[in-house]
């Protein structure tokens, strides 16, 4: 399997039990892998039983279908 660099950005703010993320795309699965170590992170500052998101998307906001399915996994598993 060839391996890419991630594609696309992202920025992830913690206010109180606000995390604000600023996405911009289009996104590879390299690139989901990278998110997904970034939200384990920042859900270690907020308090998992009481929290929201807010999601902004900028660009083209599209992700490959693998990486689609990738991301609804990795929702089912979490906290």
């Amino acid at each position: 399997m060839t391996q890419y660099k991630p594609h696309g950005t992202c920025s992830i703010l913690v206010e109180g039990n606000l995390m604000i993320i600023k996405a911009q795309g289009p996104w590879n699965d390299e690139y989901i892998d990278c998110l997904h170590q970034d939200l384990i992170l920042v859900s270690q500052s907020i308090d998992i039983n009481n929290y929201g998101i807010l999601l902004n998307l900028y660009g083209e906001a599209l992700a490959v279908n693998s990486g689609v399915k990738k991301h609804f996994d990795f929702v089912r598993r979490s906290n």
